[in-house]
Order: structure tokens, then sequence, then C-alpha cells
């Protein structure tokens, strides 16, 4: 549910100023329109990440105190620790910088939200109801898929490992973040 209103953030970050029409002084005003996409992906990103970090850092500290009943003792120095706070703030953040991307591609709000919603988080469930042959080569390659990889703590085969997650998932923000840049550049704001 955090991805999900996270990522409609990041659509909002973008779409709505197309949506108004503010898009155009914003352009006007830097003068470069690359410019103005990458000041809002580090800003959403930046955003997203920091409170993220913090967000699951304290819900795996308030988690370990409600489940041993005393003070919690988080070790962020234990490896499978670390790798949940960073996997987990990692894909939220590329979460929200996928519904950025898609919020600039798209230029409406619910447009991109639904493609958002649907591609991310809906349509991976749906493809699992398609023959397996199918979905073992295609569906471990979707960003939600690549995310769970991120965050997992268990080896699970039907996952890619964290190291090729990372990639698919990294390949899937700038793959879309690109296709944005090559729109806002060519395309009347």
């Amino acid at each position: 549910l955090t991805a999900m209103i996270v990522g409609v953030l990041g659509v909002m970050v973008v779409a709505g100023e197309y949506s108004s029409g503010l898009i155009r002084t914003t352009i006007a005003a830097v003068g470069d329109r690359l410019a103005v996409l990458r000041a809002k992906a580090v800003v959403v990103g930046t955003a997203t990440a920091t409170v993220m970090g913090v967000a699951t850092v304290s819900a795996l500290w308030l988690g370990q105190a409600v489940y041993t009943g005393d003070q919690a003792t988080l070790a962020l120095t234990d490896p499978d620790t670390l790798g949940v706070v960073v996997g987990t703030t990692a894909y939220v953040t590329g979460i929200a910088l996928i519904g950025l991307a898609l919020g600039a591609i798209l230029r409406s709000t619910a447009s991109a939200i639904g493609v958002l919603v649907g591609g991310v988080f809906i349509g991976p469930n749906l493809m699992r109801l398609l023959p397996d042959g199918f979905t073992d080569v295609v569906l471990r390659y979707l960003p939600s898929e690549a995310g769970s990889a991120m965050m997992s703590r268990v080896s699970d085969p039907d996952l890619l490992s964290t190291g090729a997650a990372y990639a698919v998932f990294a390949a899937w923000i700038f793959g879309l973040l690109g296709v944005a840049a090559m729109l806002l550049r060519s395309q009347d704001a």
C-alpha cells in the first residue's frame, strides 16, 4: 500500500502540472526541459528515500519490540536486516520514480495512476492465472517481482537473485525516465 501511495504521489508531481498548465511556466522559468525532469526526479527520489529509510528502520525496531515484549535491539550490521532496509527503501523510492516517469509520459493524472496501479500492482497478480511457461519467463522481470526479490531475506527459486533484481528494477526506472525525457524534449508542453 505504501508503494502505491508513493507511486501516485510521484505521478502527481508531474501530471498535476500538466493538467493545470503550470508545466509551461516551470519550463519557461528553468529554460531546460530535461533539467526540470532531473530536478523533479532528484527531489522525489531523495525525499522518498529519506522518509522510507527512517520508516523502515522504525518499523523493524517497533516490530522487534512488539514481538520480543522487551526493548528492541535492532542490529543494522546484520546483513539480512540491512538488506531488508535497503531493499524496501530502494523499492518504494523506485516506484515513486516510476510514477514520476509515467506522469511525464502520459501527462494525465488518471491515465498515469491507472497504468501504475494496473501495471505494477494488479497486472502481475493477474498474470499468475496464465500458463506457467509464460509467467515463468515474463513475471520475474516485472517491477513488483524484482521488488519482492530485493526485499526478501529468503532465497526463492521463483524470484531473481538480489543482484539481478536490483539490475532489472533499475532498468525499469531508467528506461521509463529515458522515455519521459525523450517525450519531454520532443513534444510541446
